[in-house]
């Protein structure tokens, strides 16, 4: 279910592996997805959304709009 070929995934654990959350970083864009899963709904399961990325003013976009200047 990686969203790209190329990026980077950073796991993060919240306790004994019940919880945990994945970023996935786009290699050649920058877009940000996200996706979570615990002992119930297996993670591998659970298909990455978008977060943000970068639009054409180089600013962090996000899906409802909204966008950061980051510099």
């Amino acid at each position: 279910n990686q969203p790209a070929q190329y990026g980077q995934l950073i796991n993060i654990s919240a306790d004994t592996g019940n919880e945990a959350t994945q970023l996935f970083i786009e290699q050649d864009t920058g877009r940000i997805y996200f996706r979570g899963g615990n002992s119930v709904n297996a993670m591998k399961d659970t298909k990455f959304k978008e977060v943000a990325y970068w639009n054409d003013n180089k600013h962090l976009q996000f899906p409802n709009g909204a966008e950061m200047w980051v510099y």
